[in-house]
């Protein structure tokens, strides 16, 4: 039998061990949380700036009150209970974060309007517009690009959320989307829905972006023949985070909505509660037993800000609507004639008139029933949806098909009024059209026409317009009030240039050109970079870019890749989301530009553009000087733009079918 002797250890060695253990701990501990900094951050510039386990809600920065003044207010006023999971913020950051991401270079031609050399080309008996012309007046343009960044929403996610919801809406609507509780168990959702034309602004008041996007489903799958388009609105934060269960505290203007009365400043001010994500009750016409089909509800909505009565930023959408009319018309009346006098009486009837209009919705409004879209409906007059308004021709006469109008705010009215009133559209670029539609009255008015016919060009629709005179302001403004003083800003500069011209305001837009068989698929659209500019009630276009892409990868339309060719190949511009100049780049000072786009209708994308109006403005500045006889040169910039893109679109062919030929090899 043995006996294993057991010694004590000695001090010495105890410490040593304990030495041992508390090294494996510390680095353990900082291993893990390497790990969780990894897991959970793995893009600092892209860290969620709101979360939340519950609801989140977020009161507007006017509301001047503490975070637990906002609970108290929340829980006496909407009736709700907060409960340990759910977030207030009160203090919001007043612009989006710029990404650091990568960019590279791109350039394209740009033509401006060199009064100068325009009218020499005149006096040489030479038609008007010509293809030497647009040699004389184009200059190339460098600015910096990011990579495209995709917004799609799950799609299964949301319309799940829509049919458990069983709101109004959606029971209104089954009846056009019988299937859909079949396409989402059988899990074919991807195969008859499509999210497509997004479109944003920034909302200063409660830091987060808004994103509206249009929701189509095709009972074919067909995304040419959709049976109804609906409109989702998104809040996303600073850094493009999406925020879910979220809450914006906002004011009503119409106080016929009735909420609970809050104070702030002395005034009173009513809110409400806006939930997002969701969809927008967008009131519709439509007709289940029509078996022609027609496209019903909100197509192709763009997202613009105004300021209202109470001196708030709201947002509303303009879209294109299939709806229904009622008219009243003189009918002979058989019965009355007589063989003695051969006089026919006549009655009035009342038909039935369908038409395409353009809209205007109220995204934080309400309306019941939806009688300017279908006056007989009565089935629905309880309903409650988002405040719209038709807008009318100045004749009051409809034309069967309105769409692609490019909206814009003009900043100089605001000043003057101290809110919008009106808002303008280019009704048309070649042969420059601009409606003014009051928010308030029936029928808009024409303010400029260079002609008064009708000649819609390829040239259109697109982005909504911004103003470069606001946003010279605005940034001269926050550069100087700012910690970091730029004596020398280079946006101070133009600003001045500027005020020296006769030039009232100045906008910039991003519309598209359709072209119809060019020699890539059936159509293809692509961005245009314009500047419209105004003295007194005069506008005129002063520069207008050729086709470029921004280096997007292009979709195809079909989902094959090496078929970009056939079908359509489309970058549609929807939307400027943001504008603001990085200041953090003390020496650049670059402006960076938030586009949003669709590629082959099936996307909802971002893209940031670096440079784009510190490219344009220096030689804007000497253009607009001169001002006489620029809008008589209008067409010519539209002319050589189309030129321009039909170039492209067979420059690009020849690229598309090279890059075709040099893969098939592999294919073989």
């Amino acid at each position: 039998m043995y006996t294993i002797s057991r010694k004590r250890p000695g001090r010495p060695v105890i410490i040593s061990l304990c030495c041992v253990v508390i090294v494996l701990i510390i680095e353990t501990y900082f291993a893990l949380r390497l790990y969780e900094t990894k897991i959970s951050d793995p893009q600092p510039q892209r860290k969620a700036s709101f979360y939340t386990a519950g609801k989140l809600i977020i009161f507007p920065l006017s509301f001047l009150t503490l975070k637990k003044e906002a609970k108290l207010y929340y829980n006496k006023y909407f009736n709700s209970k907060l409960t340990a999971r759910d977030s207030i913020i009160v203090n919001v950051p007043e612009n989006p974060i710029i990404p650091d991401l990568e960019f590279k270079h791109h350039t394209f031609d740009i033509y401006e309007t060199k009064g100068e050399v325009l009218r020499s080309r005149e006096n040489s008996h030479e038609k008007t517009q010509d293809k030497m012309k647009c040699e004389l007046i184009v200059r190339t343009i460098d600015v910096k690009v990011s990579e495209a960044e995709n917004r799609n929403c799950d799609l299964r996610k949301i319309l799940r959320q829509f049919v458990n919801s069983n709101s109004t809406y959606y029971r209104e609507l089954e009846q056009l989307i019988p299937d859909l509780t079949l396409q989402l168990d059988d899990d074919t959702i991807a195969e008859h829905w499509f999210q497509l034309i997004g479109s944003s602004v920034w909302l200063r008041e409660y830091g987060v972006h808004l994103l509206t996007s249009r929701i189509v489903y095709s009972k074919t799958g067909d995304k040419d023949r959709p049976v109804v388009s609906l409109t989702y609105v998104q809040i996303f934060d600073q850094h493009w985070q999406e925020l879910e269960n979220a809450e914006l505290i906002v004011p009503v203007v119409e106080q016929k909505e009735k909420r609970k009365i809050l104070t702030k400043q002395s005034k009173s001010i009513t809110y409400k509660i806006m939930l997002y994500p969701s969809f927008a009750f967008v009131p519709i016409y439509y007709n289940t037993k029509r078996h022609r089909p027609v496209f019903y509800g909100s197509e192709d909505p763009r997202l613009i800000l105004v300021k209202n009565s109470l001196g708030f930023e709201e947002p509303i959408i303009n879209y294109n609507l299939f709806h229904k009319t009622i008219a009243r018309i003189k009918k002979p009346n058989d019965k009355s004639e007589t063989k003695a006098t051969g006089e026919i009486n006549f009655e009035e009837v009342e038909v039935a008139e369908f038409y395409r209009s353009m809209y205007l919705g109220w995204l934080w409004r309400t309306q019941t029933g939806k009688g300017n879209v279908d006056p007989t409906d009565t089935k629905n007059k309880e309903h409650q949806y988002i405040k719209t308004k038709e807008l009318m021709l100045p004749n009051g006469k409809r034309t069967k098909t309105e769409k692609n109008w490019s909206p814009f705010i003009s900043y100089t009215d605001r000043l003057q009024s101290g809110k919008d009133e009106h808002i303008y559209f280019i009704y048309q670029y070649k042969d420059l059209r601009i409606l003014k539609c009051s928010f308030e009255s029936d029928l808009c008015e024409w303010t400029f026409q260079l002609t008064d016919s009708p000649n819609i060009s390829q040239l259109r629709g697109g982005t909504q317009l911004m103003s470069i005179t606001q946003f010279l302001d605005e940034n001269l403004e926050n550069n100087y009030s700012s910690m970091r003083k730029i004596k020398k800003s280079i946006w101070a500069n133009f600003s001045k240039q500027l005020a020296k011209s006769q030039v009232d305001e100045v906008w910039i837009g991003v519309p598209r050109t359709a072209l119809r068989r060019c020699g890539c698929g059936e159509k293809l659209y692509r961005p245009h970079i314009v500047t419209l500019a105004r003295v007194k009630n005069t506008f005129a276009l002063t520069q207008v870019s050729s086709s470029t892409d921004f280096d997007i990868d292009v979709l195809s339309w079909s989902g094959d890749a090496d078929h970009k060719c056939v079908g359509n190949n489309l970058i549609l511009p929807n939307g400027i989301s943001h504008w603001q100049v990085d200041y953090d780049d003390r020496i650049a000072q670059e402006d960076v530009l938030t586009l949003s786009f669709s590629r082959a209708d099936i996307t909802v994308d971002i893209i940031y553009i670096r440079g784009v109006l510190k490219n344009i403005l220096p030689l804007l500045t000497e253009v607009v000087k001169n001002w006489k006889h620029k809008a008589e040169f209008s067409n010519q910039l539209i002319y050589c733009a189309i030129e321009g893109a039909f170039e492209y679109c067979r420059k690009y062919k020849e690229n598309v079918y090279s890059d075709w030929k040099s893969k098939a090899p592999e294919k073989l």
